[in-house]
């Protein structure tokens, strides 16, 4: 590494809502039951890779706690991923979901230098080449860090699929500070639209997972 280069951590931030209900949001959720869900986020786990990552954070909104749910909790530690509940903020039950997952993803960078690169995912769903991606985005954030990748970006609708993607704490920072307080799904405002719309404002060069 030059001496004028600047090392960046890489993080892992593993979003999850064990059982959405009234108690987390005020919005419909399509859901199974709380077994399956649990089931989904072991799986997800079980097929990660993590050895790219400095840190891997588990974060959960609901009124659950994972310790009550042994196998999920024993998979957790034994990757080293560290387990974080928190309760979302009375502001964001108007909100909607997209806004507390912002509130998730800055509770985790508030403990991390502005020089963090992370990767986003979400728990019931699990990205099995993770390790390959990871690779790849931190050698193109050494080019310009001024990127976010997606598993999906729609030039027509003007989204970005926010269920999986990598940036820096850098631009989410500026997107947060300008763009977060738009957030309002009961007006079909959505962080996946804003997104899009602070990417191409802001000169963020937008990348695919894949080519």
């Amino acid at each position: 590494m030059g001496m004028n280069e600047i090392s960046s951590e890489n993080i892992l931030i593993i979003t999850s809502c064990l059982y959405p209900n009234k108690i987390t949001t005020d919005f419909k959720s399509v859901i199974g039951s709380l077994e399956k869900r649990i089931n989904r986020y072991i799986y997800t786990v079980e097929q990660l890779k993590i050895k790219r990552f400095d840190k891997a954070y588990f974060i959960d909104n609901s009124k659950y706690k994972i310790r009550d749910f042994p196998k999920l909790h024993e998979i957790l530690k034994l990757k080293n991923i560290e387990i974080i509940n928190i309760k979302p903020s009375k502001y964001s039950y108007q909100r909607g979901k997209g806004f507390q997952e912002t509130e998730m993803i800055d509770y985790i960078l508030k403990n991390h230098d502005c020089n963090t690169n992370f990767f986003k995912i979400t728990g019931t769903i699990p990205l099995t080449n993770l390790h390959k991606l990871t690779t790849i985005f931190q050698r193109l954030m050494q080019i310009n860090d001024k990127r976010l990748f997606s598993s999906k970006i729609s030039y027509i609708n003007k989204t970005i699929d926010t269920r999986f993607f990598y940036t820096n704490k850098k631009t989410w920072e500026v997107f947060i500070e300008n763009y977060r307080k738009f957030i309002d799904e009961k007006n079909n405002i959505y962080i996946e639209h804003l997104l899009f719309f602070f990417c191409e404002l802001r000169k963020i060069k937008l990348n695919l997972f894949y080519p």
